[in-house]
This record gives structure tokens, sequence and C-alpha cells, in this order.
């Protein structure tokens, strides 16, 4: 299974291309505007997220509401977009590149005399198309027991003292997931604070899955590792600068004796563990947990106090451009996060299950579960 994006942030529309999808899974465009409309919300987002009407159209790969096997074909159009009208964001020639932001090493990768284009492809606008995919995704794992949660950990200074549960997080705001509800209000009032001093903010956010079955992905090669591909895709996220898998964090301080999940003697249908420190996931394969992880966002790069550029055509000091921009990207990393995290699910699925249609993966899941337990 593979996937390709493109279009432009203020081009007429996004295009995902998603291959390797097996036949026979549910699937509308209501379901992809659904987790798009997920991804544009919040308190910590841009003006342009109002815009945005996020109306995604499958072109491609589903005929009455089941996927066909083919590669399935989505665009998203760009509600903003009017052709002749959007001239300042889409064509204007950008000449101040933006310390943080792929603008300067973009532009001289590629050769370009200013940065219009690397600002209109790097965007985190493109995420759109992934978290479109990644509902293709969700919809397949959905039907084999697999669901899904996030949480935002951190918003500035403001930052919960542990982990939340599957069932906790499942249960939160989602326009501003928070774990902790008692420091909810904090976190967003630093926010409100942030939106009229034109400052920004960083973070921590909190995914996880409920439901993998042990045995997915394999210590056998190292590009196979589970772990290994995950973090993979989270750091992929503009703004991601770490991904911490399980509860690292608190088991680094720990001594090694107590830092291990230990068994459950005669726990079903699998073998349990008392803790989830590795989160859900040892020598690089599932073990039956939850599979979580914690992503670490810089600062939004497009602060207003923003210095500390240079003019393209002068090589003198200049002032960067500072567009609408977002307070944190705290709210749509955790719905983004979601949708990776299942597109690495998903693949090691159908590695493990078989590619070709729903009937068959399931009965091959089945016949495992089978072996598996109880015992």
């Amino acid at each position: 299974m593979r996937y390709s994006t493109g279009g432009e942030s203020h081009g007429p529309f996004l295009t995902a291309i998603l291959e390797g999808v097996p036949a026979g899974i549910p699937l509308s465009a209501e379901d992809i505007r659904k987790e798009l409309v997920r991804r544009k919300g919040g308190p910590d987002r841009s003006p342009r997220m109002k815009l945005e009407k996020e109306n995604a159209v499958i072109t491609g790969g589903v005929r009455k509401g089941l996927t066909t096997g083919g590669p399935v074909v989505i665009n998203i159009p760009n509600s903003e977009y009017r052709e002749g009208v959007s001239e300042k964001n889409s064509q204007a020639d950008a000449f101040f590149p933006r310390p943080g932001h792929a603008d300067l090493a973009g532009t001289l990768k590629f050769g370009f005399a200013e940065s219009r284009n690397v600002i209109e492809r790097a965007s985190a606008r493109e995420t759109a198309s992934r978290v479109a995919v990644g509902t293709v995704a969700k919809k397949f794992l959905g039907g084999l027991g697999v669901s899904f949660a996030s949480a935002i950990l951190q918003a500035g200074s403001v930052k919960c003292a542990s982990l939340p549960s599957f069932e906790k997080a499942s249960l939160l705001d989602p326009d501003f997931p928070f774990a902790d509800p008692r420091l909810r209000t904090r976190a967003l009032g630093l926010i409100q604070r942030c939106q009229k001093t034109g400052e920004t903010l960083g973070g921590k956010v909190w995914v996880c899955a409920r439901g993998v079955v042990p045995g997915v992905g394999s210590y056998a090669e190292w590009d196979s590792r589970l772990d290994a591909r995950l973090a993979f895709h989270l750091m992929s996220i503009p703004s991601v600068k770490g991904v911490l898998i399980g509860g690292i964090e608190q088991s680094v301080t720990l001594p090694g004796s107590k830092a291990q999940d230990q068994l459950i003697p005669g726990a079903v249908p699998y073998f349990r563990r008392k803790t989830n420190f590795a989160g859900g996931m040892e020598g690089g394969v599932s073990n039956g947990e939850d599979i979580t992880a914690t992503l670490v966002l810089k600062p939004v790069p497009s602060s207003k106090f923003l210095k500390g550029s240079v003019d393209l055509r002068t090589l003198e000091p200049a002032l960067p451009e500072i567009p609408r921009n977002d307070i944190a990207a705290l709210t749509p990393a955790a719905v983004i996060a979601e949708s990776l995290l299942s597109m690495v699910l998903m693949e090691a699925y159908l590695d493990k299950f078989g590619r070709d249609s729903m009937t068959d993966i399931k009965r091959s899941l089945a016949a495992y579960r089978k072996r598996l337990g109880p015992r």
C-alpha cells in the first residue's frame, strides 16, 4: 500500500491517491469530510479554517459505497480559491523567507528566485490530504475492531502530569481535547492571550490505537519494525520535532526492573501486561496492548514578532511577511496523528492478513485470533 498527495495550499484543490486498498471497505465522501472538519477545528487555528468547507470528492476506487480494489482518488477543493482573485496568496512573489519554515531551504534546493513555490507546497494544508487517506485506513481498521483516540498533553507552559487512558481521551471535547480537564481553561486562556498579542505556542499531543492484535510488525528486518514505521510517519507532520513511544518519559527515570511491562498470569484472550510503558510494541511488534505515542511540536514559526530575515534580491536585512497562521497546531496535530497511526497499522495488517478483499482479510484474522487464544 502506498499513497501520494498533490496540490498547493491556495490552488484549486488538493489530491490524494491511495493504492493497494482492499475491496469491500465501506467509504463515502461524508466519512472523509467529517475527519477533515475535525482537523480544521480548534481555538488555536488560523482564521482561514473558518472559510474551508472541506467537501471531499471521491473520483476513483469506490462504487456503490464500497472500495473496489483499485486506487482510491480523493479531491479536496480549497474553498478560498477563486481564479484571478487569490493573487496575493497564491501568486505574489515571496522575497522574505520566514525562519522556521521551509522557505529558504526549499528556495536554495530548487534554485528559485523567491519562495512562493515552496510556501505553497510546504504548507501544512497538505496534511488535509493525509487525513483523507487516513479516513480510509480508519474505516478498514474499524471493521477489524481497532479504534482511535487522541489528546493534547501540553500547550505552551500548561502541561498535564500524566498520560490519559483511551477511555478518558475518547470523552474529551474534540474541539480542544486537553487531557486534563482541570487545566483546560488555563490552556485556553494562554491561547487567547497569544491571539491578542500575535505570539504562538508549541506543545505535546498523544495518540492511541486500541484493539490491535499482537503480532503485527516485525523484528526480522529493521525497516519492518512497527515503532520505527510509526515514528517515521509522525515525524512528517509539520512542526513535529520529536516522537516518544509509550510511556518512555516516565519509565526512563525508573530502574530497569520496574520499567518493563510485566505479564499478568492467565489473562485472556491474549497475554496482557500490568503496565504499558512500551506503548504496545516490543521488538518492533505489537503485543496486544494499546499502541501509544506522544508528539512534541515546536511553537508555530509564524509569530507576529518573527524577525531575522533577508531580502533575497538584495541580501539586505528584512522582516518576513507573516500571513494568517495557527496560534498552535495542537488540535489538528491530534487528528493528523490518528490518521497516520491508522495508515501505519493498515499497512501492517495488510502485510499479515492479505490485501485483496475485506472478506478474505476478516477470515484470515479470525483464524489468527483462534490460534492465539484463549489459552
